[in-house]
């Protein structure tokens, strides 16, 4: 068992903003709780990204805010307390130093736009998937690539079996990327339930980020790198480009243009399958729910009818 648990690596000022998300999206996991497994199910279908729907070419009538209000919701949707506790874990050991270091104003945007592209980047991937992608994994994603240009040498700590030892930043981000994209080579986009190529495009969004919109005199890259100006612009130049091709990949799933589709008939097709697919899933977990309420009553309607009986 490997797992990161923490960092020596204290912060200037209250991270204030990092806690907020962190207890917003707790609420949120709370509320999908207290709906119950029908509601939830439908909830989750109603604002999960799903590739499918997102690249679907826009229609008469299609309002384009909604997707990108689906992609921006499901940052806050998980699928269970392991997957909560994993990424809020991570974003508070992460999240802190970023927002300390880039201020709340870059940290949201480090997150939204890190978040934006792990969506885009599953479905670039898996543009036909009819299956939800909830959780904010890319987001936090993104949080690591800044943590790694701007505290490469930070010590995090890390458990190992039993044993917890401190390791360089960069060596445990690295085995943390490495994990995804040997998991994205072996599983697919999807292997397991999890949206790999999410995790790997919402860190190299971070990444990209962080020089872009650090704030003057930002150290990047800590003792490793200490930047000319020139060298500064380069690295801001770099993550310009990489900004603009994410931009791009927004407003064409937005806008409903798939460029990887190689016909709107295609794409269609592929829709209105999709659409009976996510209806069929819908339909089986109402079945199943269903099904249980059933049971449950009649258990205790005969419990009721023991009762009366004695």
């Amino acid at each position: 068992m490997v797992m990161i648990l923490g960092d020596d690596n204290p912060t200037r000022t209250p991270p204030w903003l990092t806690w907020a998300v962190l207890a917003a999206t707790v609420v949120v996991w709370l509320y999908q709780l207290s709906l119950g497994e029908l509601r939830e199910v439908l909830f989750i279908l109603d604002w999960g990204a799903v590739p499918a729907l997102l690249l679907e070419p826009l229609g008469q009538g299609d309002d384009p805010a909604l997707r990108a209000t689906r992609a921006l919701a499901t940052m806050v949707l998980h699928g269970g307390f392991a997957h909560l506790a994993g990424n809020m874990l991570y974003l508070w050991v992460f999240g802190d130093n970023v927002e300390d270091d880039l201020g709340r104003f870059r940290f949201v945007a480090i997150y939204v736009l890190s978040g934006l592209a792990a969506v885009l980047s599953h479905a670039a991937v898996d543009p036909a998937s009819v299956v939800p992608m909830i959780g904010a994994s890319g987001a936090i994603s993104g949080l690591l690539g800044a943590y790694l240009v701007l505290h490469p040498r930070a010590p995090i700590r890390v458990l190992i079996r039993f044993t917890v030892i401190r390791v360089p930043a960069w060596m445990a981000i690295a085995a943390w990327f490495g994990l995804q994209a040997l998991s994205a080579t072996l599983e697919g986009a999807a292997g397991g339930g999890v949206a790999w190529f999410a995790h790997i495009g919402g860190f190299a969004a971070g990444m990209a980020l962080t020089p872009l919109i650090a704030p003057a005199g930002t150290p990047l890259l800590e003792e490793w790198l200490q930047p000319s100006a020139a060298l500064r612009g380069a690295l801001r130049l770099v993550a310009a480009l990489a900004l603009l091709a994410i931009a791009g990949l927004l407003a064409t799933a937005i806008s409903g243009t798939d460029p990887a589709r190689l016909t709107q008939a295609a794409a269609e097709a592929d829709f209105e399958k999709g659409k009976a697919a996510v209806d069929a899933r819908a339909l089986d977990a109402a079945g199943t729910a269903f099904a249980r309420a059933a049971e449950r009553g009649h258990r205790q309607a005969r419990e009721a009818l023991g009762v009366l009986r004695r």
